[in-house]
């Protein structure tokens, strides 16, 4: 299970001073023996998550792509322990649109791997902030829709990715968080739960209000990143903003320019994420390239 069984242990603030002074990426060989102390003590309450995001037909996947996705991840459930999918979009009078795209519920459903389908605001049209604002002032219908399609198909949870590319104001970040409380609430009623989507460039997203929203798990696409400088104040934001328990990391398959990131990059990364105590990232998106597989594989059993 992804989501549902996540047990962080505390950080150990004292140690971030020294991670500053003698590197990111634990060139001292006292400082990784510090972390690995850390690490074995946290360990064992702690389930390391990975979560996949499948773009399907959005992003110029074909019925053999597709299906070759779905395969990675089934085959690599011990790893993948959740999936989120395009499925759905946010409408005008703020309804639950239905997606004419691959579904890959079945073959999910029977694997075993738990589900968190999107809500997507692609295509970006002009008007979805006030379609969310339509959904803020009366929450109900949508979020009836969304308790109905979990219960008939066995979701975990929605997946809530909403991008307005203009007209956001502060406003509607305390709105917004507002809402995904009250979405939260629904959820837990019928044992699911709400996750979200966010970055730091737009005004919808507030994270401090987001942290007190009561929502389960926030996902940041802050670190969608190749500058190292850049990922790392990023991570740190979300990491001192947020809720241990709600902090998910978003982490890009491929550089912005296509090409892979070299396994060194990665690596670092990921011992990273290991010393801020984050158990669990989301990947933008599906297919993961193989040579993620054995790092995913170390995180998701706690053994970097």
């Amino acid at each position: 299970v992804l989501f549902r069984s996540i047990t962080l242990g505390q950080r150990s603030d004292a140690l971030f001073p020294v991670m500053g002074s003698l590197g990111w990426f634990f060139l001292n060989g006292v400082f990784l023996t510090l972390a690995s102390c850390v690490h074995s003590a946290t360990a064992a309450s702690t389930a390391y998550t990975v979560m996949p995001w499948m773009c399907l037909e959005r992003c110029g996947e074909n019925s053999a792509s597709i299906a070759n996705n779905i395969k990675q991840i089934v085959d690599n459930s011990d790893v993948f322990g959740a999936v989120s999918f395009e499925r759905f979009n946010l409408g005008a009078g703020g309804k639950l649109v239905l997606n004419n795209l691959t579904d890959p519920t079945t073959a999910f459903g029977i694997a075993g791997v738990d589900m968190y389908p999107m809500v997507s605001s692609y295509p970006y049209p002009p008007k979805f902030i006030d379609w969310m604002r339509e959904v803020f002032d009366n929450p109900q219908p949508f979020m009836e829709s969304v308790v109905d399609v979990i219960q008939k198909h066995g979701y975990a949870g929605i997946n809530l990715d909403w991008e307005p590319t203009s007209g956001a104001t502060p406003a509607d970040g305390i709105a917004y968080a507002e809402f995904l409380g009250k979405l939260s609430t629904a959820l837990h009623a019928v044992g699911a739960e709400a996750t979200v989507d966010v970055g730091a460039w737009s005004s919808v997203w507030n994270f401090t209000a987001l942290a007190t929203s009561g929502v389960d798990r926030v996902m940041t696409m802050s670190t969608y990143t190749d500058d190292e400088a850049t990922w790392k104040k990023e991570l740190l934001y979300a990491r001192d903003t947020l809720l241990p328990a709600q902090l998910v990391v978003g982490l890009e398959t491929f550089r912005l320019n296509g090409t892979a990131y070299p396994l060194s990059q990665l690596e670092e990364r990921f011992h990273a994420l290991e010393a801020l105590n984050v158990s669990s990232i989301a990947l933008w998106k599906a297919p993961v390239p193989k040579e993620w597989l054995p790092l995913l594989r170390k995180f998701a059993e706690g053994t970097l």
